[in-house]
């Protein structure tokens, strides 16, 4: 018996041993259950959102600190921004290409400063149609010509330009003496931000008794030619005291050519209060000018894009209070 049981005995191991191994050429591995306690692997991360903020220019400081406050809500939201700017400041049809060319890159959201409040609106009703969240900020899109294409419900970010227009120029008067004669230089006739400054100015001057008005230039907001449009100004109107300009960029080409031909005696206000403005300001040479918060309106953009992206409904209309700047407040106003 003895003698049985030890020759099963190997038998027994050979038969266990083959049966634990895998057939011949397999990697397979035995089997390992997870503790009950253990995590489940983590989900893969969603891809962030994707915003484009289209400015009209970044050569003006006004855009740069936008940009800065979109930015700041990047970092804050966890979003994917990128900035889209055009050479030619003024054209409504490259802006409308550049937004189309963010529709064939499937971004979810763009918030927008159009340069031209009406050309640009078809492709701003193709972007919408699209599904693409849109917020327009800072310069309104035309509502006349929204409401005949079918645009509607885009939300608005911006302030009062016509009232912080006449702020400034409300400032300005009160610093001449009657009878005066100023001008008027404004930006592009076909921007809504522009045709209210410039009526904020209009109004301001007509309430104060004494002060006429002997001329209007356009210098699209460009340096060189509100410079060459205060030359036209002073070549048939010598004795003008005072010049108003409806964004800071232009107040220093008119400021330009007041420092080259010795016209210390002539007062000029503007509109934006960029970082120059304030240099001017600091040496004399500029009156007054109006804070509308670029950086907030670049943030808040940002923002109720993202929240529109998540289903909320937004305010048709959110305006920004505006500060008036002197030389006076520089040290405390809003930066």
């Amino acid at each position: 018996m003895r003698t049985i049981i030890a020759l099963a005995l190997p038998l027994l191991l050979v038969a266990s041993s083959s049966a634990c191994k895998s057939p011949e050429g397999s990697s397979q591995q035995p089997l390992i259950l997870p503790d009950e306690g253990q995590a489940s692997p983590p989900e893969p991360a969603e891809a962030p959102r994707t915003v484009a903020l289209v400015l009209v220019t970044i050569a003006n400081p006004f855009f740069v600190l936008m940009e800065k406050g979109a930015r700041r809500a990047e970092s804050e939201l966890g979003i994917r921004l990128s900035v889209v700017t055009t050479p030619n400041d003024i054209s409504g049809e490259q802006q409308s290409g550049s937004i189309r060319k963010l529709m064939q890159d499937k971004v979810d959201a763009i918030v927008l400063v159009p340069g031209h409040s009406a050309e640009m609106i078809p492709a701003v009703k193709e972007a919408r149609d699209a599904g693409i969240v849109v917020i327009n900020i800072d310069n309104r899109l035309d509502p006349a010509m929204s409401q005949k294409v079918g645009l509607t419900d885009v939300p608005f970010i911006g302030v009062h330009n016509e009232q912080g227009a006449y702020l400034s120029a409300r400032y300005l008067g009160s610093k001449l003496a009657p009878p005066s004669q100023v001008a008027v230089i404004g930006g592009d006739p076909s921007s809504r931000a522009g045709q209210d400054r410039e009526r904020g100015v209009l109004r301001a001057f007509a309430e104060i008794e004494g002060i006429e008005v002997v001329a209007t230039e356009l210098a699209y907001w460009k340096i060189d030619d509100a410079y060459q449009a205060t030359a036209r100004i002073f070549a048939r109107h010598p004795k003008t005291r005072a010049v108003f300009c409806t964004n800071d960029l232009m107040a220093l080409g008119t400021i330009r050519y007041l420092d080259e031909t010795g016209r210390n005696d002539v007062l000029v206000a503007s509109y934006d209060d960029i970082e120059e403005a304030r240099t001017a300001m600091r040496r004399g040479r500029l009156l007054a000018t109006i804070n509308q918060r670029a950086d907030e309106q670049g943030y808040m953009g940002v923002k109720y894009a993202v929240r529109a992206l998540a289903g909320e409904k937004l305010p048709a209309e959110t305006f920004i209070d505006v500060e008036l700047v002197t030389a006076d407040t520089l040290d405390r106003a809003v930066k």
